[in-house]
């Protein structure tokens, strides 16, 4: 479930399209706004149920609702009068909305330039390794299945400013990815790859000697960090030893 849940995604894009058209024809400043608050404390409480979140992201994101809510409620407050409606109704929506959306990319531009700013290193050794000893540009291979307990390992692979080049050491069998089941092939593979880094996942439940903790040893690579999940392998200098 947990694997699938991804194609759920396009969903709440259409409800909400389908919310804010709803939201139009009923008519009723009372229920368009209880519908805005019903959304919001739902958004707030996926947010809540989210423990990698900072404090910093729930205010932001608690600020930015309050604001939509209060301006909801300003909104349907005005169309109740029908005199203001037709005189200063459109003046007033855009002194209303201006301010608003400038204050929400402001607040968006201060996320993301936190987010720049964030590191994967807390959240796994082998992360942590890449950080500090792979410089951009180095080759990332990507071997094994990892628990799904725990942060992917795809995109920190990838290093703090997005510069290696991470890829995955398996066949493609009609355009799904597979794991080779024996050592010549994922050895012939990392050869070709000539990747630096191998990051090794030890399975769904994980085991200190999986078959590609192994492979990638006989490749010629040696462990520099490992965690209960994942085990991140260095290319050794010189020739691989025989296999």
């Amino acid at each position: 479930m947990l694997i699938t849940v991804r194609w759920l995604v396009p969903a709440p894009l259409v409800a909400a399209a389908a919310l804010a058209g709803a939201a139009r024809t009923l008519r009723r400043p009372v229920l368009v706004l209880a519908l805005d608050v019903l959304l919001a404390i739902a958004v707030g409480d996926a947010l809540r149920r989210d423990p990698a979140l900072p404090a910093t992201a729930l205010a932001e994101a608690a600020l930015a609702l309050a604001l939509i809510v209060a301006a909801a409620a300003l909104a349907a407050h005005l169309r109740a009068h029908k005199a203001f409606r037709a005189h200063a109704g459109p003046r007033l929506a855009v002194a209303i909305a201006c301010p608003l959306l400038i204050l929400l990319a402001v607040a968006a531009r201060i996320d993301q330039v936190h987010f720049d700013r964030h590191t994967y290193a807390p959240f796994d050794p082998t992360f942590a390794w890449i950080d500090h000893h792979a410089p951009p540009g180095t080759r990332v291979g990507l071997a094994g299945e990892a628990s799904l307990r725990g942060l992917s390992p795809i995109l920190p692979a990838f290093g703090p400013r997005l510069g290696n080049r991470v890829e995955y050491v398996g066949p493609s069998d009609g355009h799904l990815l597979r794991e080779y089941r024996r050592r010549r092939p994922f050895v012939r593979a990392v050869e070709r790859g000539r990747y630096q880094l191998l990051l090794v996942g030890r399975g769904v439940v994980p085991h200190r000697n999986t078959p590609p903790q192994r492979w990638a040893r006989a490749a010629g690579y040696r462990e520099v960090a490992a965690s209960r999940r994942l085990a991140l392998f260095e290319r050794r200098r010189g020739p691989s030893p025989p296999r």
